[in-house]
Order: structure tokens, then sequence, then C-alpha cells
């Protein structure tokens, strides 16, 4: 890894029983980049921070992140890092100035460090007027500033932010895009995911001498890393003929068992006394539920979902 690269990725892979979310990735992100990851949800972006946060343990591969190897030292990487997660794990019951505080306390920041980087980081994202208004009371694009103060407060010189736009109105994410855009300019790498690309070119809007280029999963960079300052790596997890000929023959599987069940069941209830025709509606509505979450099931993995059980 050359001092130039914030994060090396090799040949990353998870895997959860017999579904792949990651397949061998590997990418180089070179410091104060704002580095965009793009893909259809499914695709394995979430899953690939939590492999690069240290949340996830890969099956295959390594990775460095500011000099950090994951195999290595987590808590080390865990100190040079800021996460933003796309489910905002908050502490409700806490105000939004305490919660700000509670975790740059957590990082070890001294208390008067503590106190003056919480009180920047109110007024930038425009939570000052709301510091003492409890978590469970804020609206989600609140939330979201929030999540990502707590995420800044230690200064991080890598930010992974997972679906940042999400969900938060106009005005706050015009907040939040101003701000990625300073981390940049002081020489802050940002991780970016998003499922759409608009999402992507809104949060770089304004900026200056940014350029996007696309790089299609298993094809080499179709630009010089080094000539660009945003890289989208596009995740192609389109289903395969025999992907969707396998969700069409569990769909009409569970329609025709669907049909004689009840088929059978109407003809022969005509024969039973009234506590078991009742007792055989709930059987047959156990199995109904049974064959429906069978087939969810079926259907979830065909689109990529992984699943564990």
């Amino acid at each position: 890894m050359s001092d130039t690269d914030a994060i090396v990725v090799e040949g990353l892979t998870k895997a959860f029983r017999r579904q792949t979310a990651v397949d061998r990735v590997s990418f180089r992100v070179a410091r104060g980049r704002f580095f965009g990851f793009l893909g259809p949800n499914g695709a394995g972006k979430s899953t690939t921070i939590r492999m690069l946060t240290g949340l996830l343990r890969p099956t295959a591969g390594d990775a460095v992140v500011d000099g950090v190897r994951l195999s290595s030292d987590l808590l080390a990487l865990k100190r040079r890092i800021g996460v933003l997660t796309e489910e905002l794990p908050l502490y409700e019951r806490l105000s939004g100035e305490e919660h700000l505080l509670f975790a740059a306390r957590m990082h070890g920041l001294p208390r008067p460090e503590a106190r003056r980087r919480t009180e920047e980081l109110l007024e930038f994202l425009s939570l000052a007027d709301e510091r003492g208004k409890l978590v469970v009371d804020y609206s989600q694009g609140m939330r979201k500033k929030l999540a990502l103060a707590c995420a800044l407060v230690h200064g991080p010189s890598v930010l992974f932010l997972d679906e940042p736009l999400n969900g938060i109105d106009p005005v706050s994410g015009r907040v939040v895009s101003d701000l990625l855009r300073r981390l940049t300019a002081r020489g802050v790498t940002l991780f970016f995911t998003s499922h759409a690309l608009d999402v992507v070119e809104r949060a770089l809007a304004g900026a200056e001498k940014e350029s996007i280029a696309l790089m299609p999963l298993a094809v080499p960079m179709l630009a010089d890393p080094g000539a660009i300052s945003t890289t989208l790596i596009m995740l192609n997890r389109a289903a395969t003929p025999e992907q969707k000929a396998a969700f069409y023959i569990s769909l009409a599987a569970v329609i025709a068992a669907a049909f004689v069940i009840l088929r059978l069941s109407v003809h022969s209830a005509r024969r039973l006394s009234p506590i078991a025709q009742k007792m055989m509606g709930r059987l047959l509505g156990l199995l109904l539920c049974a064959m429906s979450v069978q087939f969810g099931i079926n259907a979830l993995r065909q689109m990529g979902v992984p699943l564990t059980l």
C-alpha cells in the first residue's frame, strides 16, 4: 500500500451459507477523495462497508484502511475512521447534545475538547436550537445529521457513509452535502454508498474539480485513478436466466399446490364434523402460510438478498 492510498481492498469476499453477498471485490481509494460506491439494492454495498469498518469478518480477502490492515488491529482501525450506517443506531432517551458528548467521550476526547467539537457540529448542522430535545422526538433528517456528527466528532481521516442522503429533506441534504465537500477539501477520504447515481451527483453538486469514472465490477478501471477525484463502482447483480426460471417455477409450484389443497379440503370438509372442519381450516391456514414464507425466502435469494437463519 502506497502513502497516497487511504483504502486498499484485495479480493474481499463475504458469503452467508450458500449465498455470496460480496464476491472478490478489489479497488483502491486515494487519500482525500470522494469515492462513490454505487449499486442496486442487495448488491453488497452495506456488507462491504461492514467489513471495511470491522463490523463483519470477511470470508476471504483483506483490506488496508488508513494504514491499518483489517486482519491485524481493529481497535486501531476504529480510532481512525468514522461510520454513518443506514440504520442510525442512536440512544433515543438522550438529548442530541448529550448523545454527541457521549460519543466524543467514548472516543477518548478530553472533556473541554469534547464540548468544543460538540458545539461546532451542532451549530454547523443546524441542531443547536434542538440540542435539548430527546432523540426520540427528532425527525429523520435530524437523526441523520446527529448520527453524522457522532461519526465526525473525533476527527476521523476516513469517513464511511452508507446511504447518507436517504430519507432526508432537500434542505438537510444540502447541509450534509456542504459538510462533505468541506471535509474533502480538508483531506478527509469519503466512502459514499448509494443505489442511485443522481444522489451521488447531488452530493457532489458545486464541488470544484470533480469528475466521475464508472468502473463495472471485475473490469479494469476506465480512467487513470490518479487523474480523477471521484470513482463510482457499479455492482451489477442482475438476475441470470437460470435465476429467473427458478423464480417462476417456484411461483407456479406454490400456486398449483395451493389450488390442489383448497380443492381437496372443500371436497373432504363436507364429511367432517364442525370441530374437525375448524381444525382442518386452521391446519390449512398454517400450511399456506408456511408455503408463502418459503416462497418469499426463495424469491429474496433469487434477488440476491443474503439470508441467515
